[in-house]
């Protein structure tokens, strides 16, 4: 007796899909993606604003050693010009707003000014936020308020081993490496590993003083003779 062989079943063919339908499928999907990208932005952008502002906020007090008062200035072309309230919404590329912290709420007893700049670094831009008395050409207090320095290395350049002993020194500022300074109050010791980005956190504030210290010290002279 003979074994009989199965035929296998035919697999069903696949109906080929125009191209014009992928094409349309692929574009819509973009077109809703882009819709859902542009609604988290809308919906995000006010929220990070306000979180960036209030950092900005935060730091101004911290290195102003926490003013009873501040006052936002606009930086003009000439002049400082005062705005009506405080307003923490910083450019830090073209420094377009400086601010003055007051002792006293009446806003007689000038603690100094907070200056937010930036500029890159080893990795990327360092927003450094400083205070600064016009009076005495002093850092009052220093913060790093943004970075991309490498972890474990540059990112030394946010913390107090650095940053404290800027405080109390005179602009112009001079980096040097540890152990070479010869104790001037202009000198600020770098960050062995780091020197590239602890250097541009002294020179962002020698450049941000050069920027704005004229309007502040004009803005100063101008206050004070009208005591």
């Amino acid at each position: 007796m003979s074994e009989t062989v199965a035929t296998p079943p035919e697999i069903p063919t696949r109906p080929e899909v125009p191209a014009w339908k992928l094409v349309l499928t692929l574009g819509i999907a973009g077109a809703l993606a882009g819709l859902l990208l542009v609604f988290v932005d809308q919906a995000t952008r006010e929220q990070i604003a306000e979180n960036r502002r209030k950092a900005v906020r935060e730091a101004v007090g911290e290195v102003l050693g926490g003013p009873a008062k501040v006052v936002s200035f606009a930086v003009g072309a000439d002049a400082l010009v005062r705005e009506a309230e405080p307003n923490y919404e910083v450019d830090t590329v073209a420094l377009n707003r400086v601010f003055a912290g007051y002792a006293d709420e009446e806003g007689k007893q000038l603690l100094g000014f907070a200056l937010a700049y930036q500029r890159t670094g080893f990795q990327d831009a360092i927003r450094v936020i400083f205070g600064y008395d016009p009076r005495t050409k002093k850092v009052l207090g220093v913060k790093v308020l943004e970075h991309k320095e490498t972890p474990g290395l540059g990112d030394a350049i946010e913390k107090e081993p650095f940053l404290g002993p800027i405080r109390g020194q005179v602009v112009d500022l001079v980096p040097v490496k540890p152990g070479d300074g010869t104790g001037t109050e202009h000198e600020v010791d770098t960050i062995t590993g780091a020197t590239i980005s602890s250097q541009w956190v002294v020179w962002i504030i020698n450049e941000a003083v050069a920027k704005a210290g004229p309007r502040i010290d004009a803005w100063l002279a101008q206050a004070e003779g009208g005591r």
